[in-house]
């Protein structure tokens, strides 16, 4: 038995216990947080109660999987960061006449 952060004793595996205790870290307010942390917490349960040594690989993933995506939902996206990656500094075009590039006819050699 695991004691939850409301007090209350509750008949659940490490696996569980560890994964609503992460999960409570990561909660936001987006609007599939909700379900991805119950998915979570169904898979850990599989986990704790014992699956197939052939389908332990693919559980594990899953779990994994929604726990990261859960991590993803809880940070904010508001630095501009990524949006500065996502756009690489390309030459000018060739032939561009605003911003003609070395070898460009009229570029004066550059």
């Amino acid at each position: 038995m695991t004691r939850e952060e409301d007090g209350a004793w509750h008949d659940r595996g490490r696996i569980e216990a560890k994964t609503r205790a992460d999960i409570g870290a990561l909660m936001t307010a987006h609007p599939m947080g909700e379900a991805l942390a119950e998915v979570a917490y169904t898979l850990a349960a599989r986990l704790d109660a014992g699956v197939e040594d052939k389908a332990l690989p693919g559980v594990a993933r899953e779990l994994r999987s929604h726990l990261v995506e859960l991590a993803r939902l809880g940070v904010p996206d508001d630095d501009g960061f990524e949006a500065g990656l996502s756009r690489p500094a390309l030459p000018p075009a060739v032939g561009d006449p605003e911003n003609p590039g070395p070898g460009d006819p009229g570029s004066g050699g550059r």
